[in-house]
């Protein structure tokens, strides 16, 4: 399982941009079939994330919060995840 510091590292650039699929399947062909990641910030990690979930690798992304953000969290980014996981803020 690749973390997104491992993903963010394969663009730094929009001309690497260009050779961000022919790594996602070096990831798949080295059994790398899930990305754990927190919130993608910028567009260009929004875009990461789609591509690799069209290569059949799944992405796992961290909220942490209240019930009502996690859930906001989630709707905010579904189109980007295929699973979550959490840290809840106990209510007082």
């Amino acid at each position: 399982m690749a973390n997104h510091s491992v993903v963010s590292k394969i663009s730094k650039t929009s001309a690497a941009k260009i050779f961000f699929i022919p790594k996602i399947k070096a990831l798949k062909k080295n059994n790398i079939h899930y990305i754990v990641t927190g919130v993608p910030v910028t567009m260009k990690d929004k875009l990461k994330l789609k591509i690799a979930r069209l290569f059949g690798v799944q992405v796992y992304m961290y909220f942490f919060g209240t019930d009502e953000s996690i859930d906001n969290q989630i709707r905010a980014n579904r189109d980007y995840l295929d699973g979550v996981y959490y840290n809840r803020i106990p209510a007082r």
